[in-house]
């Protein structure tokens, strides 16, 4: 991916970080860019089972700009999904995850800060009595795959017995 370069007023050159890019931070770190307020940028490390992090949008535009990190051009999770090849509980589970969590992903910036996520999702996991872990995994699914709702799709081809 190109980076996208803008020229301000007093001549330095800044970057411009979208929503959604994918930055490789290190040999086995990818970031995802979820949100940006301000100074502050949230991502998620796409590799492992973690909640986001904030970083300084200013210290990545250094990195991108000095080549310490690279925004990457393809995806590495992301899968063009055939809505005519799911089975029914593929699009249900999906359905299934995404009614949990549609109306909290929303809440921008506030479900980036753990203290305003943990009482979304104690409040969501009771309206819609599932487990907060199953509440959790789907956020961090959701984020990790590209802020979509195919991002939710079950993995049933990871499940059951080896054959």
């Amino acid at each position: 991916m190109s980076l996208n370069l803008q020229e301000v007023p007093s001549g330095e050159v800044t970057v411009l970080l979208l929503l959604n890019s994918l930055i490789q931070i290190s040999e086995d770190v990818i970031e995802r860019v979820l949100y940006i307020q301000d100074d502050r940028c949230y991502l998620i490390d796409i590799g492992k089972n973690k909640m986001p992090i904030v970083r300084s949008c200013r210290v990545l535009e250094e990195w991108l700009l000095e080549v310490t990190v690279t925004v990457l051009d393809k995806d590495p999770v992301s899968k063009i999904i055939d809505e005519d090849r799911l089975s029914i509980a593929e699009r249900d589970g999906r359905e299934k995850a995404w009614d949990i969590v549609k109306d909290i992903v929303e809440k921008e910036p506030e479900i980036y800060y753990s203290e305003n996520r943990k009482e979304l999702v104690e409040s969501i996991s009771s309206i819609h009595n599932v487990h907060i872990n199953t509440v959790n995994r789907y956020l961090k699914k959701y984020w990790r795959y590209g802020k979509t709702k195919d991002a939710l799709l079950p993995k049933y081809s990871n499940s059951g017995c080896r054959g």
